[in-house]
């Protein structure tokens, strides 16, 4: 009925207003709603942060400077180049003049050969074998006359094979002085078989100083490579690779 009173007394909740309306300025009974200006009572997550109840991504090794790496530096950021000791330095040098000696003495060899009195020498020489061999005349002569002209050939495999042991060793001399641990394994294995053979020709009295000399140097610089500063170096050297990759 219009204009009666409420038999319950005044609305305790203001004012009557339109269904699904709030009256201005009224005041929310369970407290203000959280709105954008307001401040959360929990904190505000940080811009970028996840959202409250999810878990943030763990970040990888790779991305976090320092770990796994040596001294806190991920390879090749921010690293200075290694400095090159001195052990690497010699073990270069020393490579290269192993390589150098076994040059010279192929080529010293290769001319010895090619005189009246090495080329008597080295026919001499293979009729010695021949007639170790035990053969029949026949057979001897004709085993005689087979490795007589294949001296040509045997000189020109002598002279390739010379000149390919003198690129391994400037090879494996630049790769170790530029920090590759692959190149000194290579040369360690090659001066464990350069002793061998040495040791193998002096057993059978063909002693040369030549050779003696150039696998000296040679098991010389493969040893200075292996000093603890030629092998922090090579550590160091294999982190600045990585980090180009």
């Amino acid at each position: 009925m219009t204009g009666s009173t409420n038999p319950y007394g005044q609305n305790p909740y203001g004012q009557g207003t339109p269904s699904g309306q709030e009256p201005a300025g009224a005041a929310n009974p369970y407290g203000t709603a959280p709105g954008a200006h307001e401040q959360n009572p929990y904190g505000r997550p940080e811009d970028g942060a996840a959202p409250w109840g999810a878990q943030a991504p763990s970040p990888s090794p790779a991305a976090m400077p320092g770990v796994g790496h040596p001294q806190g530096a991920v390879p090749g950021v921010g690293m200075p180049a290694p400095a090159r000791p001195g052990s690497i330095t010699a073990a270069f040098w020393l490579i290269v003049s192993a390589g150098l000696v076994q040059l010279l003495s192929t080529a010293l060899g290769l001319l010895a050969a090619n005189t009246p009195e090495g080329r008597a020498l080295l026919e001499q020489t293979m009729r010695d074998a021949v007639g170790q061999a035990g053969l029949p005349a026949d057979q001897a002569s004709e085993m005689e006359a087979m490795m007589l002209g294949a001296v040509p050939a045997v000189l020109t495999t002598t002279a390739v094979l010379g000149v390919l042991g003198f690129l391994l060793y400037l090879l494996i001399a630049v790769k170790i002085r530029g920090g590759s641990r692959a190149a000194r394994t290579v040369g360690t294995v090659l001066a464990v078989l350069s002793v061998l053979m040495l040791l193998a020709n002096l057993a059978m009295g063909a002693f040369s100083v030549f050779e003696l000399l150039w696998v000296g140097l040679g098991v010389a610089g493969i040893v200075m490579a292996y000093r603890k500063d030629a092998t922090e170096f090579m550590r160091l050297k294999a982190w600045e690779r990585a980090g180009r990759r």
